[in-house]
């Protein structure tokens, strides 16, 4: 289904269990993050698959766009897996993104 038509039932559902939180983590596909940014709260984004795993084709470009969005602008923070993940989404968008690795 297209995002938007399961986006608003997300948001209807779970939005009121994540009222209190100051922050969201979400990791991957960083695409499944989209639910908790129409909750409006700061989320630090863990990527550790490329930030296109499972976007449908006709969903990739308003993608591309918004992740664009969310790198450059200061209310969300993304994290890359390795450094090959942190060189990806930098040739992709020309955003350099810290590297964090978990034990």
């Amino acid at each position: 289904q297209p995002f938007e038509t399961v986006a608003t039932s997300f948001v209807q559902a779970l939005g009121p269990a994540l009222a209190k939180a100051d922050v969201m983590m979400c990791g991957q596909p960083l695409y499944w993050c989209r639910f908790l940014f129409k909750l409006n709260k700061p989320c630090l984004m863990y990527a550790g698959l490329p930030v296109m795993w499972t976007v449908r084709e006709e969903d990739q470009a308003s993608w591309a766009e918004e992740f664009m969005q969310l790198l450059t602008g200061n209310q969300h923070v993304v994290l890359a897996e390795s450094v090959f993940m942190a060189r990806e989404v930098h040739w992709q968008f020309g955003v350099r993104v810290p590297v964090m690795r978990i034990l």
